[in-house]
């Protein structure tokens, strides 16, 4: 259920439309509902019991981004984003999740189905992208920006431990997915900071998705499991810092 608190959240909004103008869907959209304060305005009549929540309320929720844009801008701190997520979770229990999501959410909750699967994208999917034409886009991003899997994961390109000569402090290091299979320069020059500063460098081969798409999307009790793992890994003494 929505706490009441964030209930009162709808009452906040004037309609003045500063978000509309701020709002990167409703710029590409041109449509009330899909805006920040038509989604408000939606939610508002849903909670006083004077519309039902519907196949095409549920779509147009899920149009947001959670960029955030519209809370920024709302000069009444409308908190529209944590109304969003709110709602969000309210939907899944009436019209539950879509198949492919199902499929997504699994492969990130567990440890061994996603490396299994991005294993055949990197050996296969990396030499598609080449032969893919250069012009091309899929939505309004050109294949050429297509991130590539690294052609290893980054926790299996170093220790479970990085050691210091003389340590002046050791971390443990949440990698996240996006850095572990995708962007591995940015681990390499996380790591090589640390190391330039003497920090000793523990990196748990055992964390999971940080469960965030997951929860964005509503299905929070999926995200808990991810949530909770995590912090039983990271939940040492030993360490300075996480």
């Amino acid at each position: 259920m929505i706490p009441e608190s964030l209930k009162e959240e709808v009452y906040n909004c004037i309609k003045c439309g500063l978000c509309v103008n701020s709002c990167p869907v409703y710029k590409q959209l041109l449509f009330e509902g899909a805006s920040p304060r038509g989604k408000v305005q939606l939610i508002k009549k849903i909670l006083e019991g004077d519309l039902e929540p519907s196949e095409n309320f549920h779509l147009l929720l899920f149009t947001c981004l959670l960029c955030e844009t519209c809370t920024v801008q709302c000069p009444s701190g409308l908190k529209v984003d944590r109304l969003m997520k709110a709602m969000r979770a309210e939907m899944l229990e009436k019209f539950g999740l879509a198949w492919q999501k199902r499929v997504l959410f699994h492969l990130l909750s567990g440890r061994h189905l996603l490396p299994f699967f991005l294993f055949w994208g990197r050996n296969l999917g990396n030499p598609l992208l080449s032969l893919l034409p250069r012009k091309g886009r899929l939505g309004t991003i050109p294949y050429g920006k297509l991130p590539r899997l690294n052609p290893r994961p980054l926790r299996k390109q170093y220790p479970e431990k990085i050691p210091a000569s003389e340590p002046a402090g050791r971390v443990l290091y949440f990698t996240g997915c996006a850095t572990q299979y995708l962007f591995e320069n940015v681990g390499h020059s996380v790591i090589a900071v640390l190391k330039r500063l003497g920090v000793e460098v523990l990196i748990p081969p055992d964390q999971v998705c940080c469960g965030l798409p997951i929860f964005l999307s509503g299905a929070r009790k999926t995200a808990l499991q991810n949530m909770r793992k995590n912090l039983e890994i990271f939940s040492r003494e030993d360490v300075d810092a996480r």
